[in-house]
Formats: C-alpha cells, structure tokens, sequence
C-alpha cells in the first residue's frame, strides 16, 4: 500500500459516496483495510507527541478512526458511512506519513 493509493482511494470515496453510493461496498472495505493498516503507525506517532492535550486529540482521532471501522454503518447511510471511513482514512495517512518521517530522521 503506498500513500497514493490511500489518497486515490481517499477522493474516490468521495465521488462514489456522492454519486454512486449502491457500488460502495468494494471500497468501503478497502478503506477499512486502510484504516487497519494505518492506525499502528498513526497511533504510534500520537504517542510521540509531548503536548499533552494535542497527544489525547489525535489518539481520540485513531481511536474513532478504528471504531468506525470496527463497528460498521449501523444506521448511518452507506454513503454518508463512506465519507466518515475516508475522512478517517485521510487523517490516520497523515499521521502515520509523520510517524514515518519521525523514524527515518
């Protein structure tokens, strides 16, 4: 998985969620996969942070992240489930590009 993928994925959600949302089903798993991947390194990187209250935002931050992918749509419309798994989606990438950064410096 490289981060062009994730980005691709990212605006394709968008687009399918806004247009198409009967064919959401491939990449809203894809994007949980995503998610699965990316929330390690993101977490890791939210341990890293020495401010108190901006570390406990972005653990809340992959914390919802999993969440949201762990417990499915429920009643949340299946287009509105996939832009809420690609914001998350989005968000952990960064964090998980930081943390990556952190580590080859």
């Amino acid at each position: 998985m490289s981060l062009v993928d994730v980005v691709r994925d990212v605006q394709l959600a968008w687009t399918v969620a806004q247009a198409l949302p009967e064919k959401e089903t491939a990449l809203r798993d894809r994007l949980r996969a995503h998610i699965a991947a990316l929330a390690d390194p993101a977490e890791a990187y939210a341990r890293s942070v020495a401010d108190g209250s901006h570390h406990l935002a972005l653990l809340r931050d992959v914390h919802r992240a999993r969440t949201t992918a762990a417990n499915g749509p429920g009643d949340t419309p299946p287009g509105e489930y996939l832009m809420q798994l690609a914001e998350h989606t989005k968000t952990l990438a960064r964090y998980a590009l930081a943390e990556s950064r952190r580590t080859d410096a």
